[in-house]
């Protein structure tokens, strides 16, 4: 984060682990997982510091509780948060879930084997086709109330 923020002047959302140590002016240290939030109760800390060992500061989190998954999101930034931040983050996930899906789930890109950079960017191209058509071919099942019938 340090070498985003202050040597590339990037600006990220990134997903912390629960473990993670904040500190807070005023309020001390604290663990992440000492948060305990209600479905959908959304906490936007900003200004704090990041990490008890080689701390980084002027970062801010904001912390979440999908009322869906009921699962806990904790996004840092170096710019403030807002509930925007989550939509933000989502999309990024969105691509680390296609690039799984690529690398090392169903496409098994990785023991491809290839060597060559145009015959890997050819693959890579018909992948993102692929991916494409069923995309739409998948909008177009659920606009058309067909969806309980794919399995």
């Amino acid at each position: 984060m340090r070498y985003l923020r202050d040597e590339l002047h990037w600006h990220f959302r990134i997903r912390l682990k629960r473990n993670s140590w904040i500190y807070r002016a005023g309020k001390g240290w604290k663990q992440l997982n000492q948060y305990h939030l209600a479905l959908g109760e959304i906490v936007l800390l900003q200004g704090v510091t990041l990490t008890k060992t080689h701390a980084l500061d002027k970062l801010h989190l904001t912390l979440g509780r999908d009322p869906l998954s009921r699962q806990i999101w904790m996004v840092v930034s170096d710019e403030p948060t807002t509930l925007q931040t989550f939509r933000e983050y989502g999309e990024r996930f969105q691509i680390e879930e296609e690039l799984l899906d690529e690398k090392s789930n169903g496409s098994q890109l990785q023991r491809s084997e290839i060597r060559s950079a145009p015959a890997l960017s050819r693959l890579c191209f018909v992948m993102a086709v692929a991916t494409l058509l069923l995309t739409v071919q998948g909008q177009q099942v659920i606009a058309t109330g067909k969806r309980a019938i794919v399995t």
